[in-house]
């Protein structure tokens, strides 16, 4: 079998499309892009099981972004999958048709036991080794998967029917969480479960992980402390007097919002598959909207009058921040640019293959194209030094933004084994060695 040094992998789910990018580096996977999209294929699943058209325009525009995106790789460097609305609904071999033509790639449809073996192998992988048991659990939009297994290897495997959209549309179907619904959703889950229950006991593991989204949405809750509230497909939260489940606006159910960030009291920015959006968070208006070259990648840089933008088509935008009005647009060379930052009077754009873009916001055309040899983990992070960057050569280095001169780098013990964190201003990273540097 041919090797690859780009690999790139694509999930049709019952919620969320997912296009996950990674480059090969000896024996590990780095991470260069992650897109993600609520398409809710399975919220569109008809009562006779068939995929509605609105659901399928939805999803077939989802996939042509991440074709456009996986454009040039070698097919057999793509694996594209999709899991329980496509293994249910009766209309599946038709949209998968127009689903591997809008995408570039061939789709598979897993079988709910092959889908749960590969959730365990992604979380396995994602956590220190350990000879513990370990049960996973991963609630999907259509199907909830249960796997037992050691190290890298499942030994037990389920894969139920109820997921958190399917369930939200058979109990909350208004949008109203009551006290009944809630008790008729419980029983229900607990009838499915039930044939399951001796197998998957306490006593067979001694270590529980929860994946995907809803996990995680769970996991973020703070009884008391933030309150929830929804805009358009995102959740948004808020430490004012918001009413718990407040809609403050609403945008294209279509367009997927990726990033918020405040720029101001009351004001948010989102942006979305293919729009930027200017929300005032008091009144629920969205103050302004345009649309982008593409999808942005990582949260824009500001300097409070504008904003600045990096898309999956290497286009960098600037834009006001009061009323979303242009003030320039660049492209860049052939490379996937990602997370920016701004140091000083430069933007820093940094691509996940190691490319490195300084440009002057005050003269964006005389911008620097860099390449630091080796695939990008970590940064830009500006720092009173300079520009900080990781590789995964377990490097660090410093860069000064207005030459591209590496003004200092060291080497660590060992890759970089975890996202480094911002805190205060300073980068922690963590080294293959579990030693742990903090730079400023």
């Amino acid at each position: 079998m041919a090797e690859f040094s780009t690999l790139a992998a694509v999930d049709l789910g019952s919620n969320s499309f997912h296009c996950q990018v990674g480059r090969v580096v000896g024996d590990q996977v780095y991470p260069l892009d992650s897109l993600r999209e609520p398409v809710r294929l399975g919220a569109g699943l008809t009562k006779d099981k068939r995929i509605d058209e609105d659901t399928q325009e939805r999803a077939l525009a989802c996939l042509k972004r991440f074709g456009e995106r996986l454009r040039g790789f070698d097919k057999h460097a793509v694996r594209a999958v999709g899991t329980n609305t496509l293994r249910v609904a009766k209309n599946a071999a038709t949209f998968l048709k127009k689903a591997e033509a809008a995408l570039g790639f061939p789709i598979e449809v897993v079988a709910g036991r092959e889908e749960a073996r590969l959730i365990y192998l992604g979380v396995s992988h994602d956590l220190p080794a350990s000879r513990e048991r370990r049960l996973v659990v991963d609630i999907g939009g259509g199907s909830t998967e249960l796997v037992i297994g050691t190290g890298y290897r499942a030994q037990k495997l389920e894969s139920l029917f109820m997921g958190c959209v399917s369930y939200s549309l058979r109990f909350f179907e208004d949008g109203k969480v009551t006290k009944g619904a809630m008790k008729q959703a419980e029983l229900a889950a607990r009838n499915e479960l039930q044939p399951i229950v001796a197998k998957f006991a306490r006593g067979n593991w001694q270590q529980a992980v929860g994946s995907s989204g809803t996990v995680r949405a769970l996991g973020t809750v703070e009884i008391g402390s933030q309150l929830s509230g929804n805009i358009g497909e995102l959740n948004v939260d808020f430490t004012s007097e918001v009413k718990q489940g407040q809609v403050l606006a609403r945008i294209e159910p279509s367009t997927f919002v990726t990033k918020v960030r405040e720029e101001e009291a009351g004001l948010a920015i989102a942006t979305t598959a293919d729009s930027l959006y200017l929300l005032d968070l008091m009144t629920g208006a969205v103050r302004a909207s345009r649309a982008t070259p593409g999808t942005v990648l990582a949260t824009p840089a500001t300097d409070g009058g504008h904003l600045f933008l990096a898309t999956v088509r290497g286009v960098v935008l600037a834009v006001t921040t009061e009323g979303l009005e242009s003030v320039w647009q660049l492209a860049l060379p052939d490379a996937v640019f990602g997370t920016s930052a701004l140091a000083a009077d430069t933007l820093v754009v940094l691509a996940r293959d190691g490319t490195l873009a300084l440009v002057p916001v005050a003269a964006p055309e005389s911008r620097r194209i860099l390449s630091l040899g080796r695939p990008a983990v970590a940064g830009p992070t500006v720092t009173t030094a300079g520009v900080l960057v990781g590789t995964v050569a377990g490097e660090v280095l410093c860069i000064d933004p207005a030459t591209g001169a590496v003004r200092w780098q060291e080497r660590l013990a060992g890759p970089i084994e975890s996202p480094p964190a911002v805190h205060d201003g300073e980068l922690v990273v963590v080294d293959g060695r579990g030693g742990v540097h903090l730079y400023r």
